[in-house]
């Protein structure tokens, strides 16, 4: 048998242990489905933001945040839901026979209100996070955040 019939059947023999490898994604935060793509749910009563994991928090810290987080968390996540919804409307607008200017600039006013106002609400929940901790909780989060952005 020829040299190169051989080796595409030993390539053949490795394809389904290829297909059927699904590779590690090593630690993802538990709001997550373990896998990097997948979207972000709203934090359970139970869990902390990710952002918070490398901090040693106290245990009255702890009920504090938890307690931010299932008084606002959802509607935080309610209102990002609606930005997100919205954006969807107008990028289908345009591929409809509804299409007018008006109509685009309408979804586009009301998406960038609809978004600015998540995102306060976001800044706010994070901010009544922050002004929990320690000075030098505060300090690590800062470097954490720093480098999580690559702006140290």
């Amino acid at each position: 048998m020829p040299k190169s019939i051989f080796n595409y059947f030993i390539i053949l023999g490795f394809l389904p242990a290829i297909a059927l490898a699904k590779p590690d994604f090593g630690d993802m935060p538990p709001h997550c489905d373990k896998h990097p793509l997948s979207r972000h749910k709203p934090f359970a009563g139970d869990e902390l933001p990710p952002f918070l994991s490398d901090l040693e928090l106290t245990q009255t810290q702890m009920e504090q945040i938890k307690k931010l987080l299932s008084a606002k968390g959802t509607q935080v996540h309610d209102n990002m839901q609606d930005a997100f919804k919205l954006k969807a409307e107008l990028h289908q607008l345009p591929f409809s026979n509804e299409y007018t200017e008006d109509k685009a600039k309408a979804f586009i006013s009301s998406s960038i209100q609809t978004h600015a106002q998540a995102m306060l609400e976001k800044a706010r929940l994070d901010n009544a996070i922050f002004l929990l901790l320690t000075s030098e909780q505060k300090e690590q989060l800062k470097a954490h955040m720093a480098k999580a952005f690559n702006r140290e």
